[in-house]
């Protein structure tokens, strides 16, 4: 039986690679697009086929054209809160507009179903937590409006040429190969700097809430996520809020070593405070639920970035 084609945007990332490394588990053939700006050509498996392109630029759909892959999982973003306010016309050019043109190829190329990573930016400022489906979507970042922006348009592609999709409102991933330079995963970051012995920087006091889900339950999200049944929105991470500041002694409490310090500075603009996803409707759908509980995920995440440094 002829195997199925694969094509991943941003698969040099983080959430990416892990998603090529499951794929093949999966049988499939997989392709890799990515212009390596944040992902890193040594994360991939070797067996992928890869192409460095800028998902804007017109190679990329003569590419579509020719690969004609069955799948596609949409991950390529800009996904930096701060430049999007800095540079909001790139913000759209790269989350927004790169993604209607993927549309509109994989509409006349019959693409079989569309998987994209969408965020739980697009919620902004919640007051009842966890945030489910229903919840209003009022985004406070350029960042967050482009990627609901782009769930309408996957949306009415759907309603208007029966495109099948998944659009999933990722939480706070975390995990091996997260990159912890720059705006970085949270947890990327501070595990990085424990190892070298360099303070933990804070915004505020702290307190401020996300939810943090480890990778490997992302993967297994967006590989349910292929079932031709399942079509919609959804909201996945954990259900379950970790402060800041709880987040930062857990990681400290794992090391053995001599403990760094933390700083705090002033809190960043347009940081949401509190933050939690219920995964419940994606459940009922699925049969989905994390497996990796925060502690057990944290130790992953650590001994990784010791690995990585020796």
């Amino acid at each position: 039986m002829k195997k199925k084609k694969a094509l991943v945007t941003g698969g040099a990332g983080f959430i990416g690679s892990h998603l090529c490394d499951r794929l093949f588990e999966e049988d499939f053939d997989v392709y890799v697009v990515d212009n390596l700006s944040k992902g890193r050509i040594e994360n991939l498996n070797k067996k992928v086929d890869f192409f460095k392109i800028n998902i804007n630029s017109p190679k990329f759909l003569k590419l579509l054209g020719i690969l004609k892959p069955n799948i596609i999982f949409h991950l390529a973003a800009q996904s930096s809160i701060s430049n999007s306010l800095k540079d909001p016309k790139k913000d759209f050019q790269t989350n927004l507009f790169s993604t209607l043109k993927l549309l509109e190829k994989s509409r006349k190329i019959k693409i079989e179903k569309i998987i994209f990573t969408s965020s739980a930016a697009i919620f902004g400022k919640a007051e009842r937590l966890p945030i489910d489906e229903k919840y209003p979507r009022n985004p406070i970042s350029y960042y967050g409006i482009s990627k609901l922006c782009s769930e309408y348009f996957f949306q009415n592609y759907y309603k208007s040429y029966q495109m099948p999709y998944v659009c999933l409102r990722l939480a706070n991933v975390y995990g091996p190969r997260q990159d912890a330079s720059g705006e970085g995963g949270v947890v990327a970051i501070f595990a990085n700097n424990i190892i070298k012995k360099t303070p933990l920087v804070i915004y505020g006091e702290g307190e401020q809430t996300r939810d943090f889900i480890y990778i490997s339950d992302v993967i297994d999200a967006l590989i349910r996520s292929l079932d031709e049944r399942t079509i919609d929105n959804f909201n996945i991470g954990t259900s379950t809020q970790t402060s800041i500041n709880h987040l930062a002694n857990k990681l400290i409490s794992i090391d053995d070593n001599k403990p760094v310090r933390i700083m705090h500075r002033p809190q960043r603009f347009s940081e949401v405070e509190k933050s939690s996803l219920s995964y419940q409707k994606f459940s009922r759908v699925t049969g989905f639920k994390p497996k990796v509980n925060l502690d057990k995920g944290l130790k992953k995440t650590i001994n990784y970035f010791y690995q990585s440094i020796n």
